[in-house]
């Protein structure tokens, strides 16, 4: 499909960045040694704010003259801003998977340290919830960055940091409010959940779309 050849694209100009992709990891494998008390999802959710930064930079590198080559090469109306979503939901999936191996290497030095598990509570639900919630994010902010494309640089700036660090501190503020946090699930699955946040994830891009196709293409 064209818009993962868009996908590679975004991944071909990002890639520089890349030691992201383990700076955090092995900073929260860091951190859960140091603090193995910690809620283990903590470590899922830091990675996760790493990947919301990394999806944005496709938009924040884009450029008017760059929109005139982009225009010449053979895809649909729209498509170039669906590649920013398949990379923003790549970049989400290896942060988490990141995440995953992240506890799994802290779990060597502390064997204390459960993944699925705190003060008898099942967490295993909650990962794909917290995935679907950081998706929605996403979606979120590049909606934001498709409305104000090429018009307000400070404030794509700005909008660059804000919905990572509310991910950030809204789900951490969460697991120290509850630590039986699996009850704000009331009930319903985790992959459940996962699967209604992809959906608004796929609704944010089809609004997203179409807006670039009126305004931009």
């Amino acid at each position: 499909m064209r818009m993962l050849k868009f996908a590679r694209v975004d991944y071909m100009k990002c890639r520089r960045f890349g030691f992201i992709l383990i700076l955090f990891p092995a900073l929260s494998a860091i951190m859960m040694i140091v603090e193995p008390d910690s809620p283990v999802l903590f470590s899922i959710t830091y990675c996760l704010f790493a990947g919301i930064i990394l999806s944005s930079f496709p938009f924040n590198m884009e450029s008017r003259e760059e929109r005139g080559f982009v225009q010449m090469l053979p895809a649909r109306p729209g498509e170039l801003v669906w590649g920013h979503y398949a990379f923003g939901l790549l970049v989400l999936l290896a942060t988490f998977l990141l995440g995953i191996a992240s506890l799994m290497i802290a779990r060597i030095f502390v064997p204390s340290i459960r993944l699925f598990s705190m003060d008898g509570e099942d967490l295993r639900p909650l990962y794909p919830a917290v995935l679907g919630i950081a998706v929605v994010f996403v979606g979120l902010q590049n909606l934001l960055f498709t409305v104000l494309r090429f018009e307000n640089a400070h404030l794509a700036q700005i909008f660059r940091i804000v919905p990572a660090f509310v991910f950030f501190f809204g789900m951490s503020n969460g697991y120290k409010e509850s630590m039986s946090f699996p009850d704000l699930l009331n009930g319903l699955p985790g992959v459940g959940i996962l699967a209604v946040c992809f959906a608004v994830f796929l609704l944010l891009g089809c609004v997203s779309s179409f807006i670039s196709i009126r305004k931009w293409e």
